[in-house]
């Protein structure tokens, strides 16, 4: 076996597809929303802990000693004193309910590409400072087009900038043109993002509506430095 091989492939999958691209599209939701919203939640009981375990699964088969370490300090789950002793699933499962759902991930991803390289460009151009200020202007066609439209509500996200708008184009190839103006609003002192809600609220002027509504209660304790005015109202 080449190991070095395996080494890579691992490491890859914890900086690049780990911390690149699924820690940057989730941050939001893992750092500002309170721990019992669904989409909180889901990350941190679901996605996080699956993670893991498969990738820890595939590290078992070359570095074992490593692989007891990182058994020995999971946690939230019922599991052998031994991993040897444990019988794994089949890492990939056939029957997804999105038959084409890796292969539209692959696409978006791809598209990414191109939208970071658009944002360093305006950066260079000194026409942003982070990927947060822009808001996107996507000229799309053919397939291209209608993914992102399915897809669009998760496009800030994706693409880590604060608005994203999604236009048809009317050329053939289903490629894609992407304009980087800047954001309109004010930069929510929580999550970073520029919003035109930015404001709306008396009680907390700094922060978005959105994150107002997913840390609800707790956003005063959480936040000291946005504690609310003793005569404002909602």
């Amino acid at each position: 076996m080449r190991f070095h091989t395996v080494y890579h492939a691992l490491y890859n999958f914890c900086t690049v597809t780990l911390s690149a691209r699924y820690f940057d599209i989730l941050k939001d939701r893992l750092y500002t929303y309170l721990t019992t919203q669904p989409r909180a939640t889901f990350c941190a009981n679901c996605a996080l802990p699956e993670s893991l375990t498969r990738w820890h699964e595939c590290l078992l088969r070359c570095w074992s000693f490593t692989a007891d370490e990182i058994w020995e300090n999971l946690a939230g789950r019922q599991r052998a004193a031994n991993i040897r002793s444990c019988r794994f699933v089949a890492t990939v499962e056939n029957g997804h309910s999105e038959p084409d759902l890796l292969t539209n991930w692959d696409r978006l991803f791809e598209i990414r590409d191109d939208v970071l390289q658009s944002l360093e460009e305006a950066r260079v151009a000194k026409q942003i400072g982070s990927s947060l200020e822009a808001h996107l202007e996507i000229a799309a066609a053919g397939d291209s087009y209608d993914l992102l439209v399915r897809y669009r509500e998760e496009l800030r996200y994706i693409f880590m900038v604060s608005q994203v708008d999604v236009v048809r184009s009317d050329e053939g190839a289903s490629g894609v043109v992407v304009k980087v103006p800047t954001a309109a609003g004010k930069k929510c002192e929580r999550c970073w993002n520029y919003s035109t809600h930015v404001g709306e609220s008396t009680r907390y002027p700094d922060v978005v509506r959105t994150v107002r509504e997913s840390s609800g209660k707790k956003l005063n304790k959480r936040l000291p430095r946005l504690r609310p005015k003793r005569d404002a109202t909602e």
